[in-house]
Order: structure tokens, then C-alpha cells, then sequence
């Protein structure tokens, strides 16, 4: 059951034929033996390709960075439209003096299009340059969470799609404010410089309004989609801190120690080997104890049917699979995994004598449902193992420790003797009174001192394994924070660009209201309405964008829910205080203008 295929199909053959083939093969199979397989498979496709096995999830993580990137530009695009369209309403009568002057309305069109590409081109330079800047330090911040990290690289393929973007987002970002230009009143544009705005003025000025608020309202729905995004890994990554492993990783050095088959062919000498290495470290200074196990905690582990043995022996296929260690007698001293009940290993549990297995309490509960009451696990046998199980006595009980971070192996584990059952390969784990790779140099000549040509493998700590858990968490939630608060940033500029550009253009309104009595407080509500009612519409827009959305990072969450109330809350207090902070400088601004002088304005 823990074995994986790898097979070359023939030309002509699809997956789906090969898939359908395997189904057949395996119901026969559990017709002929019905007590190794159940007839219906658990996955709901058997045959899968080998690439989208091996980098099918970084694929789904990779497209998802790709459209927080897009709505990062989407973001972009409508504050530069928002920007140009202000602009192009400031040029509205050089506009109009041009066309009065014969300028055809494609020349004008060409001149504002021309102008927003040559932005868009300066903005996508410099976009290539702070790229070759943070390449590097993606590559050190992704680590092996994204494999083949150190090949990426800025190529030709690469700076076709970055022109072509930048060019793109100028045409996009410049058609309405050069469309809007164009097709300006010459007679109202001209006639409003002298006689003051009438009121088809104050209709395009509601116009104009609703447009760059529109864009505004996009900019903080799309803003809040990202930073709740932001903010659900932050808590995951929090809690996954926090979560209680079940043991201590602090001060734990860890290292892989293969023997090689040859020289150490016999279970005697295999566990002479590690008994002598385990001894001599331990005795080492600055060493309080070691241990060795056939896997640690954060790497790789492994499953075997287990069952209670006093009950009815049942089919392999009807047993509960639970995680299995082998380990060294002082494992849980090292580890600090808490014993509840019973003892731990002793060198007297060798081969030869009675099988002994240590269960944790979920694995008691589970044979035992009223345990910590009820029939004491301790004393008990197991049935662990496939065709041909070996009947071993619970000794002891210990807490639940998490294999992973997110704790997602098996639910129950169970623990049998290193002595009992010595591989010829193991991990060993030394916890030491100060920094664990302090020792290393120290472990590596015990080792060649017991056998010169001995090699030790994978040298880490285990909190550098815990953390690399979290590696592909944290490398999201990093990149995801960024484009949030680059996003953020961009909808409180273009806020303030729109409150700052309704200001402006309502100033002699302004005047006439404060001359006829209007306190500051009246004038601060006036402008505070129409920036919450853009506020307030975006993030409703984007709350339901983000329920939606959010959803995609749902196999990346821990104690957390994709949809959590409490941050959405959270995020949309933010947009909204945002947005009275960007508007209360356009105010203050406008109140210090003397009424008189806001008359007189044009």
C-alpha cells in the first residue's frame, strides 16, 4: 500500500485509458485477494502524470502569485487612468483651442496615447530593474520551497513580455482620457474659461466623478481581496508558530547516518554501532542526551496496520493504519515527548526478548475509547504489521506529537525499540546545552573514530526543519504581503487623487457655503460622505471578492477559515480608515482657502 508505479505508456495511449486499464486490474486483483485491497480506490485517479505529480502543487502556487501580480497591474492601470483623466480635463481648453485651430480628433487621441505609452515604457524600465534587484533575494527567500529557484532568470522571453505588458497597460490605461478629451464641447470647454461653469459643466463634472470613483471603488475592492489574502496566511503562520509540536525542538541537532550493507550485514553489528555512537556523544560536553530513530519528527514517516490483539484478527484492508518509529531508548528524554503512562525503552528491550511498542494517546483512544479511564492501555497487546503482524506489549504511553507541521500524517503513532529492530539507516538527534551545530565537528569525529569511512548526511537542527514546514507557507504569505501592501499603497494614492480632484473643482462651491454660514464640520462631512460612499462601496465589492477568492487558499490555511469573519472585519476597517485619512489633507486644505478668494475661483 505504500508503493508508487512509475510506468512509460505507449505511444497512442492516453491517461485516461491507462487509468481505466489500472481500475480493472485492481478490482481483479481484490477479487483474488480480498483481504489485501478495498475494490473501490481511495483516489479518484489512479494514473497521473509524472510532472503534475512532482510540481503540480508549486504550479497552482506560481499561477496564483501570477494573478496577485495582475491584480497588482489592474491596480496600477485604473490609478494611472484615474490620474490622466484629471489631466486630461486640466488640458480640456489647450484641447479645445487645438481642435478650434484645426487638430483632428485621431491627432489629439494620438498625442495622449503616445504620451501613456512613454509612461507605461519608463514604469516597465524601472519595473526590470527593481526585478533584477529582487531576483536574488527571492531566490535565498524561496529556498527548496520552489524548486529549481536558482535558474530563474531574466531572459529574452522575459523582456518581450514586459514590453509587450508595458505597452499594453499604456494603450489600456490611455483610451478613456484620450476618447474623453476628444470628444469635448469646443464651444462649452471655451465658453466656461469666461462665464463660469453652467450647468451642463457640473453634469460632466458628476460624469468625471463617477468615472474615477469607479475606478477607485476597483482599486480598494481589489486591494482588499489581496490583503485579506495577506492577512489569512499571516494567521495561519502564527498559529502553525504556535501550535504545540508535541515536543521541544530548541537545542536539537539532527544528521542521517546510512551503514553500508556490506560491512555491517547483521542486525548485531547494526545495533552495536549506533549503542556505541549513542554512548559516546552522549558523554560528549555540552551534550545532555541523543537518541537515534529510523525517522524524526518534520522528515518523512511511515504507516503499518495495527489492531488490538485481543480482539478478532481482521482483514489487512480493514485495519487502521497508524504511524510507526523505530527508536533509540533515550528517543523521548531527547525529543521531550511526555510520557503519560508506563516506561520508555531500556536496553534491555533487545532482540530476543518480548516485542514492546510505546503508543501515543490518540492511538489509546482509539482502542481504548474512554481512555485516560477505563482498561489501562499498559500491558496490553498489538497486532502491528501486514501478512504476517507480530504481537507486541504496550509498554507505555506517550503524548501526540506532530510528524509535520500542520500535523496531516497519520492521526494515531505508535513506537517500537531500535534494538528490536535495527536498520542499517537511522537519523540521530543530540540535544545540547547551547547552539546544536556548535557540536557538529565533534559528532563527525566520534563517528570516525568508530568507522573511518562513515559518512554523516543532512546536518540541520530541528528547528531548521520545523522552519523549513513553514518555508512554502511563509515564501507566500511574504510575496502576497508585498503585492498587498504595494496594492494598498496605490488605492490610498488614488483616493486622495480623487477626493484632492472633487475639492478642486467644487472650491468656489466651497466658498459660496462657507460664506453663507457653513461651519468646517458641515464642509468636512460634505467631502468625508462622498469619500466613505466610494470607501464603503469597494469594500463591500471587495468582501465578496474575497469570499470567493480566498477559497484558493484554503489547502495553505491552518486553524483558520477561508471566508473568517473576524478578518474581513478587520481588512475593511482598514480600507476605511484609509480613506478618511486620505481625504482629511484635501479638506484641510480647502478649509484654509479664505471664502473671498474661493469666490473668485475658476
Amino acid at each position: 500500500s505504500y508503493l508508487s508505479v512509475i510506468a512509460r505508456l505507449k505511444e497512442g495511449v492516453t491517461l485516461e485509458q491507462a487509468d481505466a486499464e489500472v481500475r480493472v486490474l485492481q478490482q481483479r486483483y481484490a477479487r483474488n485477494h480480498p483481504a489485501m485491497l478495498d475494490a473501490k480506490p481511495k483516489s479518484p485517479v489512479l494514473v497521473k502524470a509524472l510532472k503534475e505529480q512532482l510540481v503540480g502543487k508549486i504550479r497552482s502556487e506560481l499561477w496564483m502569485l501570477f494573478g496577485a501580480v495582475g491584480l497588482v497591474l489592474l491596480i496600477a492601470c485604473a490609478n494611472l487612468a484615474s490620474l490622466l483623466l484629471a489631466r486630461a480635463h486640466a488640458r480640456s481648453h489647450e484641447f479645445a483651442v487645438r481642435a478650434a485651430l484645426g487638430a483632428a480628433r485621431k491627432q489629439l487621441m494620438r498625442q495622449l496615447l503616445t504620451e501613456s505609452v512613454l509612461l507605461a515604457a519608463l514604469g516597465g524600465t524601472l519595473g526590470l530593474l527593481l526585478a533584477i534587484v529582487g531576483l536574488n533575494g527571492l531566490r535565498s527567500m524561496a529556498g527548496p520551497s520552489l524548486p529549481r529557484a536558482d535558474e530563474i532568470h531574466l531572459d529574452g522571453a522575459v523582456l518581450a513580455f514586459a514590453a509587450a505588458l508595458s505597452c499594453t497597460a499604456g494603450i489600456l490605461t490611455g483610451l478613456m482620457p484620450a476618447f474623453a478629451a476628444s470628444r469635448s464641447n469646443l464651444m462649452d470647454v471655451l465658453r466656461s474659461r469666461t462665464a463660469g461653469a453652467g450647468p451642463r459643466s457640473s453634469e460632466r463634472l458628476a460624469i468625471r466623478f463617477s468615472v474615477r470613483g469607479f475606478l477607485v471603488m476597483g482599486q480598494i475592492a481589489l486591494s482588499m481581496i489581496l490583503l485579506t489574502g495577506a492577512a489569512l496566511l499571516i494567521e495561519s503562520v502564527i498559529h502553525l508558530r504556535d501550535e504545540d509540536l508535541g515536543f521541544d525542538p530548541v537545542h536539537l541537532f539532527t544528521a542521517h547516518i546510512s551503514l553500508p550493507l556490506q560491512r555491517y550485514s547483521s542486525d548485531e553489528k547494526r545495533a552495536r554501532f549506533f549503542d556505541d555512537l549513542l554512548q559516546r556523544v552522549a558523554s560528549a560536553p555540552g551534550v545532555q542526551s541523543a537518541a537515534a530513530a529510523m525517522t524524526l519528527p518534520m522528515t518523512i514517516y511511515a504507516g503499518s496496520p495495527v489492531q488490538d490483539a485481543n480482539r478478532p484478527v481482521l482483514r489487512l484492508n480493514e485495519r487502521p493504519i497508524a504511524n510507526i518509529f523505530v527508536v533509540s531508548s533515550g528517543y523521548f528524554k531527547t525529543l521531550k515527548i511526555a510520557l503519560k503512562r508506563g516506561r520508555a525503552f531500556e536496553p534491555r528491550d533487545r532482540e530476543g526478548t518480548q516485542r514492546v511498542t510505546i503508543i501515543d494517546e490518540s492511538l489509546a483512544r482509539r482502542f481504548w475509547p474512554s481512555y485516560p479511564n477505563g482498561v489501562d492501555p499498559v500491558g496490553q497487546h498489538l497486532l502491528i504489521g501486514g501478512v504476517n503482524p507480530h504481537p507486541a506489549e504496550i509498554i507505555g504511553v506517550v503524548g501526540n506529537v506532530h510528524q509535520t507541521v500542520d500535523n496531516s500524517a497519520w492521526p494515531e503513532s505508535m513506537y517500537v525499540a531500535f534494538d528490536q529492530n535495527p536498520f542499517s539507516y537511522a537519523m540521530i538527534a543530540v540535544r545540547t546545552h547551547g547552539e546544536p551545530l556548535a557540536i557538529a565537528a565533534a559528532i563527525r569525529e566520534t563517528i570516525r573514530q568508530l568507522d573511518r569511512d562513515q559518512a554523516v548526511s543532512d546536518v540541520e537542527t530541528m528547528q531548521q526543519l520545523v522552519d523549513a514546514q513553514l518555508g512554502e507557507r511563509r515564501v507566500l504569505m511574504l510575496l502576497l504581503a508585498s503585492f498587498a501592501a504595494v496594492a494598498t499603497l496605490l488605492a490610498a494614492v488614488g483616493t486622495y487623487g480623487v477626493i484632492a480632484y472633487s475639492v478642486t473643482q467644487r472650491t468656489q462651491e466651497l466658498g459660496i457655503r462657507r460664506a453663507l454660514g457653513a461651519r468646517e464640520t458641515d464642509v468636512i462631512g460634505l467631502v468625508m460622505r462622498q469619500a466613505l460612499g466610494l470607501a464603503v462601496a469597494g469594500t463591500l465589492a471587495g468582501a465578496a471578492g474575497a469570499c470567493a477568492s480566498t477559497r484558493l487558499l484554503k489547502s495553505f490555511l491552518f486553524h483558520v477559515s477561508a471566508t473568517d469573519p473576524m478578518t474581513l472585519a478587520a481588512v475593511s476597517a482598514l480600507f476605511l480608515s484609509i480613506t478618511i485619512g486620505a481625504s482629511y489633507l484635501p479638506v484641510r486644505r480647502a478649509l484654509d482657502v479664505d471664502p473671498m478668494v474661493a469666490l473668485r475661483y475658476e
